[in-house]
């Protein structure tokens, strides 16, 4: 069990990227749903003031898939 604590981060991104393909793919029919993931993608794109590695390189693809995924939503 060592290593599962918390979320991993590719993991989170999977899950973002296969949400935008859905919404880029199906957007017209779940425009009128609200999404439910909205705080785990505030979680995903805010930004501790005392995080220097905010744009680190494993960090930079889950800020991506999180705004595209605010945008498509």
């Amino acid at each position: 069990m060592q290593g599962l604590q918390g979320p991993q981060p590719w993991r989170l991104l999977l899950l973002l990227k296969g949400q935008c393909i859905l919404y880029r793919r199906y957007g017209g029919i779940l425009e009128p749903f609200k999404y439910a993931g909205y705080p785990m993608l505030l979680s995903a794109v805010t930004v501790d003031k005392d995080d220097n590695n905010f744009l680190s390189s494993d960090r930079a693809p889950l800020l991506i898939a999180a705004s595209e995924l605010v945008w498509l939503t």
